[in-house]
């Protein structure tokens, strides 16, 4: 995840000092790129944070938050960002 797409995505404007110390810490992320800031979370840290959402909201806000993710503007990684997001391309993108 790029720290410019996370805040497009969220609004949050610290996400950058959050995601990097949870790296620091070693808490299930992983910063990619010394030089690039983007980050990675553990496959089962990610599927946690997903059951946590389908936990905690509805089906209709669900879509509303891939569809979101699905405009912002992404990094050629976008494909990978995409399948951790469990956001579907459109249909003759696939």
């Amino acid at each position: 995840m790029r720290v410019s797409d996370v805040q497009a995505l969220t609004g949050n404007e610290h996400c950058e000092r959050f995601l990097a110390d949870l790296a620091r810490r070693n808490y299930f992320t992983y910063r990619l790129s010394p030089r690039e800031r983007v980050y990675e979370y553990h496959p089962l840290f990610r599927e946690f944070l997903l059951a946590r959402l389908r936990q905690t909201h509805t089906s209709v806000q669900l879509r509303r938050l891939q569809s979101d993710a699905r405009g912002c503007s992404m990094s050629p990684d976008w494909r990978k960002t995409r399948q951790i997001c469990g956001v579907r391309p459109p249909i003759g993108k696939r």
